[in-house]
């Protein structure tokens, strides 16, 4: 594209014009570990949960810090973090909620079952009952709304 042309004029108007940005990013703290990351999640979580009534941006400012909280306290990849479906992938067995996925769904081609620690449960339940509707005590059906035989978490917003 003309290498032999100088260029620098177009450097010093990008670094002026990145000067002129802010950062829409919230800066993190390096310095956390993923336990007290996790207490910052649930913090969050308690505090949406006291919300009688949460806003579009308040239920997904819920359902982030759930997969934040979620990932955290069972480490998964990105594919599979974004896939889980209610009573498929996420199911509630007994007072637990278990997140597997099939060898197929998996990486490394092995089966994955975790046991979601029980701190989760009941922000779990409240957000698939805001999110989901009749089937698990809320409102309208997720799956009617979205147009979907089952829901996954990033379909509950």
């Amino acid at each position: 594209m003309a290498p032999e042309e100088d260029w620098a004029w177009l450097k010093r108007l990008t670094s002026r014009a990145k000067s002129w940005v802010t950062s829409s990013r919230v800066p993190c703290r390096p310095d956390l570990t993923p336990p007290e990351m996790l207490g910052i999640a649930l913090a969050e979580l308690e505090r949406l949960s006291r919300i009688a009534v949460l806003t579009a941006q308040e239920h997904r400012l819920t359902r982030d810090s759930l997969l934040v909280a979620l990932l955290l306290a069972c480490p998964v990849r990105l594919r599979n973090l974004t896939m889980p479906e209610v009573d498929r992938h996420l199911v509630r067995l007994g007072p637990e909620w278990h997140l597997g996925f099939e060898p197929d769904e998996t990486k490394t081609g092995q089966a994955l079952h975790l046991i979601v620690p029980t701190a989760l449960t009941p922000f779990l339940k409240t957000y698939l009952a805001r999110a989901e509707g009749p089937a698990h005590g809320g409102g309208d059906d997720l799956r009617q709304r979205h147009g979907h035989e089952r829901a996954t978490l990033r379909h509950c917003a």
